[in-house]
């Protein structure tokens, strides 16, 4: 058991370190979309298979948030197989929050990729601020404000950009939940990060990554508790090279389960363990590891290095997906119902636990899809996506464009990136509002006259939109300059106007009347900020701050 960030295999140094170094990251479940292969498609011989896989996580903290606290939510999106139609998917990343929670607009988002042909050792490069250009269109990598999804009702739209075969792609969004966030425990489907991917050269649309996620009140932040970020927490799956089992009547030890469970410690120190039931909990469990036994690869002591836990498995007590698997299951019925308890024992103070239940595999399944081949997988030799254990059959797209089927309005017609298949439908999402003060640096001096009369700021725009001005000052500063508040900040003036797309904009600060003469008898200067915002139909309003001087 030890503590991970959001999956990946790369070896250097990964983007959570990067965007938050030290930082803590809980992972997700995983998400996949099928498409054909076309490489031998070309051959005669077209197969379906994993086109873009992605991953939800969420942290960046030390620790579990707090309500109120800057933290992140990511999304890493990869690209297994190789897309027909352009050789590229065009993919879409939308986000749905959960309730209370909203994109901090005072930090930037951040986005980080790897070219196709990278190594273990092909550094992460920073595409924050990249741009990216095919078939004619071009646009950024990485959206510096959401738009509203025309796809998904409540969702955030970050931008879209084409991915090739090998490609990968991270996105990491700054958030801040005014309120807590309680998991599994919330109202179904619980409270955490949705991501989701809408693309071309894929069947069907959209696939979906989501993880679990906690956020503490302040004032609950050492109370320990167990969560989970995974759904679902418990995966069973077939060890298909487990030996027989000598010593135990040489039965088979292939049914498996990996397990996944997190834990808050609020820096206390104590044992993590846990109990196994054979259906329902009881007074007594089947298999009690509290206070842990020697079971392979788990190590529950819990110390003071940190107060965020998350269990992973490795070697012959790891899973295919990263968990924590010692056990099998060979000796009950196939599809045997488990109750899975997850027990904090802190060194002072009552334990904590979280129970799970999960069913093991109806039979074998040699591969790997979680469908059993008793039967149940009507492709016994194929890793499927679907119910049945079957990847879904291979779609027609005579245009070649990369959209499938019924999903393609313009069959005739190379879509040339757009979702629908439709080259007139225009890009894929409208443009995304941001914006730039220009000729205001850092500091820069405001002077007390050019206030009076209405002083003159200029700025930028990538969407027409309306535009509203503050020049704020603190309470401290207010104090100075004789004006009483009980308010943090205290605005001495104010101003609208508009901004075009085209020729960009501007709007005239004016002191408000109320404090008009005590800034007039400011014998020095002093420090204010400036604020401008940005705001437009279906767009995520945008604030550009400077602090200057006033004198």
């Amino acid at each position: 058991m030890l503590l991970v960030p959001a999956a990946s295999a790369h070896a250097v140094t990964e983007p959570p370190q990067i965007v938050a170094p030290g930082g803590k990251w809980i992972s997700g479940d995983l998400l996949q979309q099928t498409g054909l292969n076309c490489s031998t498609a070309i051959l005669g011989e077209p197969y379906t298979e994993v086109m873009i896989s992605g991953n939800a996580s969420y942290g960046g903290l030390p620790s579990v948030p707090k309500v109120g606290q800057p933290y992140w939510t990511a999304f890493l999106v990869a690209i297994p197989g190789n897309p027909c139609g352009s050789g590229s998917s065009s993919v879409v990343t939308t986000l749905i929050l959960p309730p209370n929670t909203e994109v901090d607009g005072s930090r930037q988002v951040r986005c980080f990729g790897l070219p196709r042909n990278h190594t273990d050792t092909t550094p992460w490069q920073d595409i924050t601020n990249e741009s990216w250009s095919f078939l004619g269109q071009s646009g950024p990598y990485c959206a510096a404000q959401p738009t509203i999804s025309p796809y998904h009702q409540g969702g955030l739209q970050f931008g879209f950009r084409p991915l090739a075969n090998g490609q990968f792609f991270w996105i990491f969004v700054p958030v801040k939940s005014s309120a807590p966030l309680i998991g599994a425990a919330g109202p179904s489907p619980g409270h955490g990060f949705t991501w989701l991917t809408d693309a071309t050269g894929v069947y069907a649309n959209p696939g979906r990554s989501f993880v679990w996620a906690n956020v503490v009140d302040g004032g609950l932040g050492d109370q320990p508790f167990v969560y989970f970020a995974r759904d679902p927490t418990n995966i069973p799956f077939w060890k298909d090279d487990a030996p027989n089992d000598p010593g135990n009547g040489n039965i088979t030890t292939k049914s498996r389960v990996e397990w996944f469970a997190n834990l808050y410690s609020a820096g206390k120190t104590g044992t993590f363990c846990w109990q196994l039931f054979k259906g329902a909990a009881d007074a007594s469990p089947d298999i009690d590891s509290c206070p842990p036994s020697s079971w392979p690869g788990w190590n529950g002591t819990i110390d003071t290095s940190g107060d965020l836990w998350q269990v992973f498995g490795s070697g012959d007590a790891g899973g295919p997906n990263g968990g924590y698997s010692p056990l099998y299951y060979d000796d009950d019925p196939p599809s045997t119902m488990f109750t899975l308890r997850w027990k904090f024992i802190p060194t002072t103070g009552s334990p904590v636990s979280k129970d799970t239940t999960f069913t093991t595999l109806a039979g074998p399944d040699q591969d790997g899809d979680g469908v059993a081949n008793n039967g149940t997988d009507q492709c016994p030799t194929v890793k499927g996506t679907l119910p049945n254990g079957c990847l879904p059959p291979v779609q027609a797209d005579p245009d070649k464009d990369g959209v499938y089927g019924d999903a393609d309005k313009c069959p005739a017609q190379d879509g040339q990136g757009s979702l629908d298949g439709c080259p007139t439908s225009g890009p894929v999402i409208p443009d995304v509002l941001t914006g730039a003060l220009t000729g205001v640096k850092s500091g820069a001096l405001f002077k007390k006259a050019a206030l009076a009369k209405g002083l003159k700021v200029k700025y930028t725009c990538t969407v027409d939109s309306a535009a509203k001005g503050t020049l704020t000052i603190t309470k401290k500063t207010a104090k100075k300059l004789r004006i009483t508040t009980k308010k943090k900040t205290v605005t001495i003036a104010s101003g609208k106007g508009q901004c075009s797309k085209a020729t960009g904009g501007s709007l005239k600060l004016k002191l408000a009347r109320a404090y008009a003469k005590k800034v007039k008898r400011a014998k020095k200067k002093f420090p204010a900020l400036l604020a401008v915002s940005l705001t437009a139909p279906n767009q995520t309003k945008v604030t550009m701050k400077r602090p200057v001087k006033v004198g």
